[in-house]
């Protein structure tokens, strides 16, 4: 499920692709790109997590509810 990067700082993917045009040195991007957790751990969306955590408890080839 989580093929790029997943902890910020390691990889740097949570800046879109245009960042090498236009860097992002005073605010972080609104939306990450695909960073699941800041750097101390803390979730860029605890709702993103939440969800990766169902999907791994789930059974093989059972989808989870929304959770809502």
């Amino acid at each position: 499920m989580i093929n790029w990067g997943f902890v910020d700082g390691k990889s740097q993917t949570r800046l879109p692709w245009d960042s090498w045009k236009k860097p992002y040195t005073y605010d972080e991007p609104t939306i990450w790109f695909h960073e699941v957790f800041r750097a101390d751990g803390r979730p860029y969306r605890q709702a993103e997590v939440d969800l990766i955590k169902r999907l791994t408890a789930a059974p093989k080839g059972v989808v989870p509810a929304s959770g809502k």
